[in-house]
């Protein structure tokens, strides 16, 4: 080995020596190291999500094929605690808890849920309760926003006007449309939570242009199954902003071939081989080097390169991990080129 490539490879073990090792050793149990003169940096640095992805399928350890799911439900929160109830003829089959944004998987077996604790003391109340936009469109309508110490369902009653959200949740946000400009309105709100505690509170406001208040895309969500004492079933939701979820159930003939795994979703082999690399290497999406996302021309040879679902892809021509040659080429000069290509070009 060369003194340059000797030099690449001690440095790259020295940056092995101060990455994560443990979690090295954890991918490493079922995939042995390579070790060569040329590494690529995510590899060394065990940052094997970056190319291969490494999202849980499943969020709480449970593996679950979503294609055999049967969705009953679906809906969308917006901050804070919430719970939504499971119907009947999910409680006994193994539940699924999906959230689109960000991108969750919860699997639920109703036969360990925990029971749910009656909050006692700890009284429901309004923490806030008024307008958090008031717009002219077609006609003037405002929204109501309400917020409280735990999840309540929720009613307002402003002269005349009447909404009602029948699902539990820390906060709200209501419209009332058809409202008359300049009018002031006189509300009443009524809610009560899970265990029957109601709180009542009274407001007004008048019918002037109020910016509204925009609720971001959830970053964070947690959800757990619990009971209640009358033996139904609820999901515990926690987010941080507006969350898009769907609820189902998977069958037993399903549900049976599931076993925990501590292993990443994978990204396909052609999104390995080729979307993600644009990430750290946009300069090379326009194909100026090489065309990618191409089959073999009629009539060119058929390579040893490596091709995926039939399509020449970045790792065609590169190793993925570590190679023996600069920029992690699979062959040297030519050799690389006649794999695919005819010789009378090169004479």
């Amino acid at each position: 080995m060369s003194a340059a490539k000797l030099s690449v490879f001690y440095f790259t073990v020295l940056i092995f020596l101060f990455t994560g090792v443990k979690s090295w050793a954890k991918c490493e149990s079922c995939h042995p190291t390579e070790t060569k003169a040329y590494i690529h940096s995510p590899y060394i640095a065990n940052q094997c999500a970056e190319c291969h992805g490494g999202e849980k399928l499943s969020s709480n350890n449970q593996p679950v094929d979503l294609s055999e799911v049967k969705w009953f439900s679906k809906g969308t929160l917006l901050k804070g605690t919430s719970f939504i109830s499971v119907p009947h003829l999910l409680q006994k089959q193994t539940i699924v808890f999906q959230t689109a944004n960000p991108p969750k998987v919860f699997v639920f077996n109703p036969q360990t849920s925990q029971m749910l604790d009656d909050p006692g003391a700890n009284n429901l109340q309004v923490i806030s309760a008024g307008t958090c936009g008031i717009q002219n469109g077609l006609w003037w309508e405002a929204k109501i926003c309400t917020e409280f110490n735990q999840p309540a369902a929720v009613e307002i009653s402003c002269d005349g006007f009447y909404e009602y959200h029948d699902h539990w949740s820390s906060f709200h946000q209501i419209t009332l449309a058809g409202l008359q400009e300049g009018k002031v309105y006189s509300c009443t709100i009524k809610a009560h939570n899970l265990f029957g505690q109601e709180v009542e509170k009274s407001f007004s406001f008048r019918v002037k242009k109020q910016p509204s208040i925009s609720i971001s895309e959830a970053h964070i969500v947690q959800a757990e199954l619990y009971k209640l004492p009358s033996d139904e079933l609820v999901i515990k939701i926690e987010t941080d902003g507006k969350l898009l979820w769907r609820l189902g159930e998977l069958p037993y003939s399903a549900s049976e071939t599931q076993t925990p795994a501590d292993h990443p979703t994978l990204n396909t082999p052609l999104k390995t081989s080729l979307d993600v690399c644009y990430r750290c290497h946009p300069d090379q999406k326009s194909g100026i080097t090489h065309p990618v996302k191409v089959p073999l021309k009629k009539g060119m040879k058929h390579t040893d390169l490596p091709l995926e679902d039939g399509l020449i892809t970045c790792i065609s021509c590169h190793e993925p991990h570590t190679g023996d040659m600069p920029y992690l080429l699979r062959k040297e000069n030519t050799a690389l080129c006649l794999s695919c290509h005819d010789d009378r070009y090169y004479h």
